[in-house]
């Protein structure tokens, strides 16, 4: 997905978008056209709705694109579900702006098919005078993003949420068939030049995509092949692209086990050395007991030995004061 196509989802989803997962999924690689991305070139209203539209933005990827006649809504963001009917067209791959497709419907307008992509419908899909004429694209949700609009004399003049008159609209003064005119491309932007009624010819002609140069980057059949080339490689870059992240998430994913193995077995150890150590100071605090113990019986033996020397001398003192009190008296 490109940044446009980023930014464009990040800002809608902010308001509006309520999504399920596969949704997700399936939009997430959906190219996202920008508003005026593409004008229609031809239309027919009478006998077949055949018509025709031109990239005005590149395509690289998948792309979904509605075309309705649906009424919208009162307010502009959607349409009345019981209305009309629309027709999906798809296309993956790449293809530059300038490229122009062209959609055929049969006149009973239940065969449908395109000259690029693939095109299906579903309603009641036959445009008439009274009818708004929306290109848009589904963001998911009750998302819609518009692209294009085309009025006609009898259409209620409401302009779809983010479409302008002039801009990103045109407003065709008849209900006739109407094709595109290529005369001086280069006077005004393109996108401009299709929002001007005056650069299309009216009449009840059958009218086809005209064949105009838009820009230098038209898609010819004879590229299509390399374009598809182009597509192909790009898709095995991504790929590789791909593996080289995985095989780089594996290699952290082993690093970080790695880490946390070597933190394990230093804690481990840590807790040995600690056990080892505390072993140790209980070991020395045991024998500093038991040698303050010995030093103490010792210091008690020894006291016990002074006081027996202490009596035996007192003994001997009085003894002598005996025999000589008995000496004294004799």
């Amino acid at each position: 997905m490109n940044k446009a196509s980023l930014l464009f989802f990040l800002s809608f989803f902010l308001f509006n978008i309520s999504f399920t997962a596969q949704e997700y999924q399936e939009l997430s690689k959906q190219v996202v056209l920008p508003t005026a991305g593409l004008a229609i070139t031809s239309l027919n209203m009478n006998g077949s709705s055949d018509f025709s539209f031109v990239l005005l933005e590149d395509i690289s990827g998948y792309a979904k694109v509605y075309f309705t006649d649906k009424v919208i809504s009162e307010d502009r963001k959607g349409f009345v579900d019981s209305s009309g009917g629309v027709l999906q067209w798809e296309y993956s791959g790449f293809l530059p702006k300038g490229t122009q497709i062209q959609v055929y419907l049969s006149s009973d307008m239940d065969d449908t098919s395109v000259s690029l992509g693939n095109i299906s419908k579903t309603g009641n899909f036959n445009l008439e005078s009274s009818d708004t004429f929306t290109i848009y694209q589904y963001i998911g949700g009750t998302g819609y993003h518009f692209i294009w609009s085309v009025f006609f004399p009898d259409s209620a003049l409401v302009f779809p949420y983010g479409l302008q008159k002039d801009v990103s609209s045109i407003i065709l003064p008849s209900s006739d068939n109407s094709q595109f005119i290529c005369n001086e491309l280069d006077l005004l932007p393109i996108q401009l030049q299709m929002t001007k009624s005056n650069n299309y010819q009216l009449d009840l002609v059958h009218y086809l995509a005209p064949d105009c140069s838009y820009f230098s980057g038209v898609v010819k059949e004879e590229q299509q092949g390399e374009i598809k080339e182009e597509v192909v490689l790009e898709d095995q870059e991504e790929e590789t692209e791909e593996e080289i992240e995985d095989q780089q998430e594996v290699l952290v994913e082993e690093d970080q086990e790695e880490e946390i193995k070597e933190e394990v077995v230093l804690e481990e150890q840590e807790e040995e050395i600690e056990g080892q150590h505390e072993e140790q100071q209980e070991v020395l605090v045991e024998e500093d007991q038991e040698e303050e113990i010995k030093e103490e019986v010792v210091l008690e033996e020894q006291e016990e030995e002074i006081e027996g020397q202490h009596e035996e001398q007192q003994e001997v003192l009085v003894e002598e004061d005996q025999e000589e009190e008995i000496k004294e008296e004799v």
